[in-house]
């Protein structure tokens, strides 16, 4: 079946070789042979899967539970077979209570921090008093020299 597959898929490139912006179904014998063969190639496959999930009934008969296993794989609803595991400062944690309590702790942090650097920084001021903005009369010197003094200040 994957030689198969890589067949199909070399048909494809060579009908897709002959496409132009002209010409938007390019050769006709290249998208016969291309269709013909992708047809034969699905039927296959889908003839294949049904004889495969025939033997897995087969092997599972009288066992329900091994059965219902089955049935709910083709439904696609497995439950993941992937066990927890996370690096919490820097060590391989897979006990799921020390993982959910190593997130609490992360996102429960993030807000005291981002408010311990709001406040250290020089743009938060007293809330209380309006903002003060007084303008004179100045050089195109001076706004050059406020304008870099404020730069720096809010870095």
């Amino acid at each position: 079946i994957i030689a198969s597959v890589n067949t199909k898929e070399y048909y494809y490139k060579q009908w897709k070789k002959s496409t132009k912006r002209t010409d938007i179904l390019g050769d006709d014998k290249l998208y016969t042979r291309y269709k013909d063969f992708r047809r034969k190639l699905k039927h296959i496959i889908r003839s294949a899967k049904r004889l495969y999930y025939c033997k897995k009934f087969k092997s599972v008969n009288g066992n329900m539970k091994k059965t219902w296993a089955l049935i709910n794989e083709l439904r696609g609803k497995n439950k993941p077979k992937i066990k927890a595991s996370f690096f919490i400062d820097g060590d391989l944690v897979k006990n799921k209570r020390r993982i959910s309590n190593g997130f609490n702790e992360f996102f429960s942090s993030i807000a005291r921090k981002l408010n311990a650097k709001l406040y250290s920084s020089k743009l938060v001021r007293d809330c209380n008093s309006p903002p003060v903005i007084q303008i004179f009369s100045n050089t195109n010197i001076q706004f050059y020299v406020i304008i870099q003094n404020a730069k720096r200040n809010y870095k």
